[in-house]
């Protein structure tokens, strides 16, 4: 995302079946996010979006461990 302070705007994103996911800590403003099908193994990308309300992880088939969510204080729907 390499600075573009356009997309620090964003309220939503939908980044499902994508592999390669980078910097979106930097989307600050996010509160839903939806990550299905992605397959990767981890969460702690999203640790600092405490903006969030609504996370979508449904399929996330390699994950092994929720534990970064927990500073997602505003959290309110988790799939």
């Amino acid at each position: 995302m390499d600075g573009n302070n356009n997309l620090t705007k964003l309220t939503q994103m939908n980044l499902s079946k994508n592999k390669y996911l980078s910097n979106i800590d930097e989307v600050s403003n996010l509160t839903n996010l939806d990550l299905s099908y992605t397959g990767l193994q981890n969460v702690k990308f999203v640790s600092n979006l405490t903006n969030l309300t609504y996370l979508n992880l449904n399929y996330y088939l390699n994950l092994k461990s929720i534990d970064e969510l927990s500073n997602l204080t505003k959290l309110s729907i988790l799939h």
